[in-house]
């Protein structure tokens, strides 16, 4: 018996050794890369958010909307699935005034915040709807000369998300505009020890007692070089935000009450960033699936004793939609 306990302890020992020096490891490439950030600069520009549901549009640039107001610019908001689950297009008023609410805080009017109805379930999974909504959104970026746009990423978190980013560039690329487009990521399920190492270590964090490390949104692919191969000139960039901004933007998303509040500020009450929009194949997944370490999540989960330490692990790890066997996003549309 005696044999058994100290085996038991050594394993344990050695167990969290690994986990620690990994950890640090890991560590190491979160501060090396913080060095290699490029930082945006907020103007007094005319700027326009896509998002998907109520919250997410301060999740994706809270930060940089009450920048743009500082300086003397104005900020519109666009939701695009606000009507109630499988209610058609009647709006979710409960949402809508927590928008109201949350934007006041930053200084957004209410005219300047303009619900598009889609239902936020089932919405645009079908592609008559969807062709209709690029219409609808063609409309509204002919209407004002915006200097900015944001949309969601291309993730394979949420369909709801990548749909909005499919028919808001479809839009965008289709009437040739000229203007600034970035993306904005939430949550997905990619993990790289090389391109979310964050990410990681929050898994990792699971296993000590006492302890979490929560990762801010992260990318979910490799950076892109914009320009010259080999430039150095990645397609990311990041808002530099005061510890007074980061507390706003974490007071707006608690107005959010609808939601798990405690989960947004957890996830998402970090400082902005973005990505630069660089067009998408649509018919394939935003991240190699086929080899993802999601893929053989997903098929462990199909394992009665092993899926409850895998929810428990990594959470959601296939894109949020109505269809249960939907794995990862794939967007084929006809002409």
């Amino acid at each position: 018996m005696r044999r058994i306990i100290i085996i038991f302890l050594i394993s344990i020992i050695l167990f969290y050794l690994v986990i620690g020096i990994f950890g640090s490891y890991l560590y190491f490439i979160i501060l090396d890369s913080d060095k290699d950030k490029k930082f945006i600069k907020v103007k007094n520009d005319k700027i326009v958010i896509f998002a998907a549901h109520q919250d997410d549009g301060v999740i994706m640039a809270g930060g940089y909307a009450m920048q743009t107001i500082k300086k003397g610019g104005s900020v519109h908001i666009v939701y695009i699935f606000d009507g109630e689950t499988g209610n058609g297009r009647n709006r979710n008023i409960v949402r809508m005034n927590e928008s109201f609410k949350a934007w006041k805080l930053a200084g957004v009017e209410k005219g300047n915040i303009l619900f598009l109805d889609y239902d936020q379930y089932y919405g645009l999974i079908d592609e008559k709807e969807i062709k209709s909504c690029i219409n609808d959104v063609t409309d509204i970026l002919k209407k004002t000369n915006f200097d900015i746009i944001f949309i969601p990423l291309y993730e394979g978190g949420h369909y709801q998300h990548d749909i909005t980013n499919y028919v808001v560039s479809r839009a965008y690329l289709r009437n040739g505009m000229k203007c600034k487009l970035y993306e904005c990521p939430e949550y997905n399920a990619y993990y790289s020890i090389k391109d979310t190492p964050g990410k990681i270590l929050s898994l990792l964090s699971k296993f000590i007692p006492f302890y979490e490390y929560d990762s801010p949104p992260s990318f979910a692919a490799p950076e892109k070089t914009i320009g010259e191969i080999g430039s150095g000139n990645g397609n990311r960039l990041y808002l530099d935000m005061s510890d007074d901004e980061l507390k706003l933007k974490r007071k707006m998303l608690t107005i959010f009450k609808s939601q798990d509040v405690k989960g947004l500020l957890n996830l998402y009450g970090y400082k902005d960033s973005y990505q630069i929009y660089t067009d998408y194949d649509y018919s394939k997944p935003p991240f190699d699936y086929e080899n993802s370490l999601a893929r053989v999540v997903n098929n462990l989960k199909t394992v009665p004793v092993l899926r409850s330490i895998l929810w428990w692990l990594f959470g959601k790890t296939k894109p949020r939609h109505p269809d249960p066997d939907f794995m990862i996003t794939r967007i084929e549309m006809t002409d």
